[in-house]
């Protein structure tokens, strides 16, 4: 999330995270207790660098080579991040491109980071989880349909990454 800090913009990690990411269910947020990785302090927090870039940057990139193709490049910036929409009389919150990448072709995502009312710089590793949120699969080829599915969106991404 782009947030003004005296007067420049940074990113940030969104500060409701927590109450955010919790919305997705125990099944989502007991795997990051289960290797006993503290996400919640992270709420907030300001981001230095992702995978040893300027931040603005990555999401430069990312909006290049993961968000929507037929876009224009500024919309798919704002999709990296975070953004709410309202739909009807709803108002709801969607994770961004960065956080909520449609693959999992990374485990996890290396960030240099300062956490809330903290002035240390501290390089954080952020595991990626893959959590299917959708009806129940009924029927074993429903689930191969859309595991070969899967594989082969991760395919075509590493196959454009090794032609760039």
């Amino acid at each position: 999330m782009i947030l003004e800090e005296q007067g420049e913009q940074h990113l940030f990690i969104a500060p409701d995270s927590v109450e955010f990411l919790s919305l997705l269910g125990p099944t989502f947020t007991d795997f990051f207790n289960s290797i006993n990785f503290n996400w919640q302090r992270l709420a907030g927090a300001k981001v230095l660098q992702i995978e040893d870039m300027d931040p603005f940057d990555y999401v430069d990139l990312i909006a290049r080579t993961v968000s929507g193709n037929y876009l224009d490049h500024g919309v798919r910036v704002n999709s990296v991040s975070t953004s709410y929409r309202i739909s009807g009389t709803g108002f709801s919150q969607r994770l961004g491109d960065l956080a909520g990448p449609l693959t999992v072709d990374q485990t996890s995502l290396k960030v240099r980071l300062t956490t809330v009312n903290s002035t240390k710089v501290e390089t954080v590793t952020i595991p990626f989880v893959a959590n299917y949120i959708g009806a129940p699969f009924t029927d074993q080829a429903s689930l191969c349909v859309f595991l070969f599915l899967t594989y082969l969106q991760a395919l075509f991404n590493l196959i454009y990454q090794l032609g760039k």
